[in-house]
């Protein structure tokens, strides 16, 4: 039976991210935290995944997110969205038409 603690640990989040999921996520923030880059709008991924108590725009943790791309490269049905936000906001998300270039803005090596 064990330690609340121990079959919390045991127990799968509730609602969370489905792994064919998780990659489109990343990349969503991925675009975020390029894109809005002035001084009320600017995203920070890190490694901290601590609470924020003043809300700054601060996103952890960034070794997961860089994980979940590796892990879920962008599919069709990512693509497409891409596509339709291009046509409705004239924009695209570069990470999901280049997913290379993550490791160029996030991964030092």
């Amino acid at each position: 039976m064990g330690t609340a603690l121990q079959r919390a640990e045991a127990t799968p989040i509730r609602g969370s991210l489905p792994a064919e999921k998780r990659g489109d996520v990343s990349r969503s923030l991925f675009y975020m935290a390029v894109r809005y880059e002035d001084a009320d709008l600017d995203l920070e991924l890190t490694e901290d995944a601590r609470g924020q108590q003043d809300k700054a725009p601060v996103h952890g943790v960034l070794s997961t997110l860089l994980r979940w791309h590796e892990q879920d490269p962008p599919d069709d049905a990512e693509r497409r969205r891409n596509d339709i936000v291009e046509q409705l906001q004239g924009n695209r998300n570069p990470f999901v038409d280049r997913p290379e270039f993550v490791q160029r803005v996030w991964q030092s090596g």
